[in-house]
Protein backbone atom coordinates (compact mmCIF):
# COMPACT_ATOMS: atom_id res chain seq x y z
CA UNK A 1 0.00 0.00 0.00
CA UNK A 2 1.65 3.37 -1.08
CA UNK A 3 1.97 6.32 1.53
CA UNK A 4 -0.82 8.13 0.31
CA UNK A 5 -3.38 5.42 0.10
CA UNK A 6 -2.62 4.95 3.82
CA UNK A 7 -2.74 8.49 4.80
CA UNK A 8 -6.43 8.30 3.11
CA UNK A 9 -7.56 5.46 4.45
CA UNK A 10 -6.47 6.23 8.35
CA UNK A 11 -7.90 9.88 7.43
CA UNK A 12 -11.29 8.56 6.55
CA UNK A 13 -11.51 5.95 9.45
CA UNK A 14 -10.18 8.55 11.93
CA UNK A 15 -12.97 10.73 10.75
CA UNK A 16 -15.46 8.49 10.42
CA UNK A 17 -15.17 7.00 14.09
CA UNK A 18 -15.05 10.89 15.51
CA UNK A 19 -18.08 11.73 14.80
CA UNK A 20 -19.71 8.33 15.35
CA UNK A 21 -17.89 8.53 18.57
CA UNK A 22 -18.68 12.39 19.58
CA UNK A 23 -22.70 11.52 18.30
CA UNK A 24 -23.17 8.97 20.68
CA UNK A 25 -21.11 11.00 23.49
CA UNK A 26 -23.57 13.40 23.12
CA UNK A 27 -26.56 11.23 22.51
CA UNK A 28 -25.67 9.32 26.12
CA UNK A 29 -25.09 13.15 27.55
CA UNK A 30 -28.79 14.42 26.17
CA UNK A 31 -30.60 11.71 27.16
CA UNK A 32 -29.03 10.39 30.69
CA UNK A 33 -27.89 13.96 31.72
CA UNK A 34 -30.31 16.70 30.26
CA UNK A 35 -33.27 14.20 30.39
CA UNK A 36 -34.32 14.23 26.66
CA UNK A 37 -35.83 12.73 25.08
CA UNK A 38 -34.41 10.25 22.17
CA UNK A 39 -35.99 11.86 19.16
CA UNK A 40 -35.15 15.29 20.51
CA UNK A 41 -31.17 14.20 22.13
CA UNK A 42 -30.63 12.52 18.47
CA UNK A 43 -31.10 15.80 16.64
CA UNK A 44 -29.51 17.84 18.46
CA UNK A 45 -26.12 15.03 18.89
CA UNK A 46 -25.96 15.20 14.93
CA UNK A 47 -26.43 18.68 14.74
CA UNK A 48 -23.50 19.63 17.28
CA UNK A 49 -21.91 17.06 15.85
CA UNK A 50 -22.11 18.33 12.21
CA UNK A 51 -21.69 22.20 13.84
CA UNK A 52 -18.19 21.00 15.41
CA UNK A 53 -16.60 18.97 12.27
CA UNK A 54 -18.04 22.60 10.51
CA UNK A 55 -20.63 20.37 8.35
CA UNK A 56 -24.01 21.29 7.44
CA UNK A 57 -27.47 18.99 8.45
CA UNK A 58 -29.05 16.66 6.30
CA UNK A 59 -31.99 15.76 5.67
CA UNK A 60 -35.43 17.52 6.14
CA UNK A 61 -35.63 16.80 10.14
CA UNK A 62 -31.78 17.93 11.00
CA UNK A 63 -31.96 20.09 8.58
CA UNK A 64 -35.07 21.78 9.55
CA UNK A 65 -34.25 21.21 13.79
CA UNK A 66 -30.32 22.89 12.85
CA UNK A 67 -32.61 25.96 11.31
CA UNK A 68 -34.79 26.54 14.46
CA UNK A 69 -31.98 25.77 16.94
CA UNK A 70 -28.78 27.34 16.01
CA UNK A 71 -28.06 28.63 18.79
CA UNK A 72 -28.62 26.08 21.24
CA UNK A 73 -26.76 23.95 19.15
CA UNK A 74 -23.60 26.80 19.15
CA UNK A 75 -24.19 26.66 22.92
CA UNK A 76 -23.84 22.97 23.47
CA UNK A 77 -20.60 22.77 20.69
CA UNK A 78 -19.08 25.89 22.98
CA UNK A 79 -19.80 23.51 26.27
CA UNK A 80 -17.45 20.68 24.63
CA UNK A 81 -14.47 22.86 24.83
CA UNK A 82 -14.59 22.42 28.74
CA UNK A 83 -13.16 18.49 28.65
CA UNK A 84 -9.64 18.75 27.99
CA UNK A 85 -9.03 15.07 27.19
CA UNK A 86 -11.89 15.39 24.58
CA UNK A 87 -10.97 18.54 23.12
CA UNK A 88 -7.30 16.51 22.47
CA UNK A 89 -8.85 13.55 21.09
CA UNK A 90 -11.29 15.97 18.39
CA UNK A 91 -8.11 18.30 17.34
CA UNK A 92 -6.45 15.15 16.13
CA UNK A 93 -9.72 13.93 14.78
CA UNK A 94 -9.59 17.20 13.07
CA UNK A 95 -6.24 17.41 11.54
CA UNK A 96 -6.57 13.64 10.28
CA UNK A 97 -9.88 15.01 8.51
CA UNK A 98 -8.52 17.58 6.97
CA UNK A 99 -5.60 16.43 6.17
CA UNK A 100 -7.26 13.13 4.28
CA UNK A 101 -9.42 16.02 2.08
CA UNK A 102 -6.00 17.81 1.81
CA UNK A 103 -4.52 14.99 0.27
CA UNK A 104 -7.56 13.72 -1.85
CA UNK A 105 -7.54 17.54 -3.69
CA UNK A 106 -4.06 16.80 -4.54
CA UNK A 107 -2.49 19.24 -1.82
CA UNK A 108 1.68 18.91 -1.95
CA UNK A 109 3.09 16.95 0.92
CA UNK A 110 6.73 16.49 0.23
CA UNK A 111 9.22 16.90 2.77
CA UNK A 112 9.78 20.53 1.84
CA UNK A 113 6.81 21.65 0.75
CA UNK A 114 3.65 20.68 2.56
CA UNK A 115 1.56 23.98 2.52
CA UNK A 116 -1.17 21.78 5.02
CA UNK A 117 1.79 21.13 8.13
CA UNK A 118 3.11 24.37 7.40
CA UNK A 119 -0.84 25.57 8.28
CA UNK A 120 -0.87 23.41 11.46
CA UNK A 121 2.20 24.71 13.04
CA UNK A 122 1.36 28.46 12.83
CA UNK A 123 -1.61 27.39 14.82
CA UNK A 124 0.35 26.47 18.18
CA UNK A 125 2.58 29.62 17.50
CA UNK A 126 -0.69 32.29 16.69
CA UNK A 127 0.65 34.18 19.88
CA UNK A 128 3.37 35.87 17.01
CA UNK A 129 1.29 37.89 15.45
CA UNK A 130 3.66 37.32 11.93
CA UNK A 131 2.64 33.52 12.71
CA UNK A 132 -0.91 34.79 11.72
CA UNK A 133 -0.46 35.97 8.34
CA UNK A 134 1.71 33.07 7.29
CA UNK A 135 -1.65 31.29 8.81
CA UNK A 136 -3.81 33.20 6.40
CA UNK A 137 -1.92 32.73 3.45
CA UNK A 138 -1.27 28.49 3.90
CA UNK A 139 -5.50 28.83 4.50
CA UNK A 140 -5.82 30.84 1.63
CA UNK A 141 -3.71 28.38 -0.73
CA UNK A 142 -5.45 24.87 1.07
CA UNK A 143 -8.88 26.62 0.29
CA UNK A 144 -8.16 27.10 -3.46
CA UNK A 145 -7.65 22.94 -3.67
CA UNK A 146 -11.04 22.69 -2.20
CA UNK A 147 -13.01 25.31 0.25
CA UNK A 148 -14.12 22.81 2.64
CA UNK A 149 -10.45 20.82 3.45
CA UNK A 150 -10.01 23.21 6.78
CA UNK A 151 -13.98 23.13 8.25
CA UNK A 152 -13.46 20.94 10.93
CA UNK A 153 -10.14 22.93 12.34
CA UNK A 154 -11.77 25.98 11.73
CA UNK A 155 -15.13 25.00 13.57
CA UNK A 156 -13.44 24.03 16.33
CA UNK A 157 -10.76 26.61 16.59
CA UNK A 158 -14.31 28.83 16.89
CA UNK A 159 -15.84 26.88 19.83
CA UNK A 160 -12.22 27.00 21.21
CA UNK A 161 -12.24 23.00 20.85
CA UNK A 162 -9.13 22.97 18.77
CA UNK A 163 -6.05 22.21 20.70
CA UNK A 164 -2.48 23.42 19.36
CA UNK A 165 -0.92 20.01 17.75
CA UNK A 166 2.83 18.80 17.37
CA UNK A 167 5.20 19.73 14.69
CA UNK A 168 5.01 16.84 13.30
CA UNK A 169 1.33 15.30 13.98
CA UNK A 170 1.07 11.07 13.56
CA UNK A 171 -2.16 10.25 12.19
CA UNK A 172 -1.85 6.69 13.97
CA UNK A 173 -1.26 7.79 17.02
CA UNK A 174 -4.63 9.90 16.44
CA UNK A 175 -6.80 7.51 14.85
CA UNK A 176 -5.97 5.29 17.81
CA UNK A 177 -7.13 7.96 20.02
CA UNK A 178 -10.24 8.23 18.26
CA UNK A 179 -10.77 4.65 18.18
CA UNK A 180 -10.31 3.91 21.85
CA UNK A 181 -13.03 6.95 22.03
CA UNK A 182 -15.33 5.51 19.47
CA UNK A 183 -14.74 1.79 21.57
CA UNK A 184 -15.60 3.64 24.91
CA UNK A 185 -18.61 4.88 23.33
CA UNK A 186 -19.78 1.56 22.17
CA UNK A 187 -19.54 2.35 18.45
CA UNK A 188 -18.35 -1.14 17.72
CA UNK A 189 -19.86 -4.35 19.16
CA UNK A 190 -17.54 -7.05 21.41
CA UNK A 191 -16.22 -7.98 18.42
CA UNK A 192 -15.21 -4.99 17.27
CA UNK A 193 -17.02 -4.38 14.29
Amino acid sequence: MSTESYLLKICLATEDEAKTGLYMFLLRQYVNKAGLEEQQASLLAAAVTNRVFGEKSTGEPGTAFAAENSKLIDDHARKLASDNALCSCLSGAAYSTSYGRYIAAGGSRSMFSNTFLKYIRTLSRLHDGDYETIRQKTAEQIADLNRTILDPIEAMRFFDIFRPLPDNPNERSFYDAVHQFALDMGVFNSRGE
